[in-house]
């Protein structure tokens, strides 16, 4: 039986000296040595390819057909599955005035630019760019921390087609 006048130490007195032990001992394993050439971390300039070639994980996919943009991932369950086909519904709609389209546009709808689902090929040829490249335009920020600004009148893309057949904001030209 302990004597009433000793007192018993509490808990977190000995959680504390444990952890301060705790502490010095990791500080002293830590101690490195004087030479900076054999403690220098040597960090590549680049990724390894085996990273960069698999970084969407189990999402990557080497598919670079004209149905790559055809096919979800293949990780994802039957709701995500879902969402991705009707998400590509709304890409394969054509638009009209009714859904929206207008006045100015440059495609009624995305596979007009994306055949087969897939990048629009740029011309090889000078002159009138057909449907597909979309030019996009702004004015810079006040400073190189801020964003540019809407062009005014023209938003931040160039509209090459308009609704009722009236001139267009422009007509790009390689």
């Amino acid at each position: 039986m302990r004597s009433p006048s000793r007192a018993v130490p509490e808990q977190p007195t000995r959680r504390i000296g444990v952890l301060l032990g705790a502490l010095a001992v990791l500080v002293a394993a830590c101690g490195g040595s004087t030479d900076a050439d054999s403690d220098a971390i040597v960090v590549p300039a680049t990724a390894p390819d085996w990273l960069i070639e698999r970084a969407g994980d189990a999402t990557t996919t080497f598919e670079v057909s004209e149905r790559s943009y055809n096919l979800s991932a293949r990780n994802v369950g039957l709701p995500a599955r879902i969402r991705f086909a009707d998400g590509d519904e709304v890409f394969e709609a054509f638009f009209d005035t009714e859904m929206g389209l207008g006045p100015n546009f440059n495609a009624n709808s995305c596979t007009s630019c994306h055949v087969n689902n897939g990048r629009q090929q740029f011309p090889v040829e000078t002159g009138t760019v057909g449907i597909g490249p979309v030019v996009h335009v702004s004015a810079p920020g006040a400073s190189v921390d801020e964003a540019p600004f809407d062009l005014p009148g023209f938003g931040t893309r160039l509209q090459t087609a308009t609704v009722d057949g009236s001139q267009p904001e422009a007509r790009v030209e390689v």
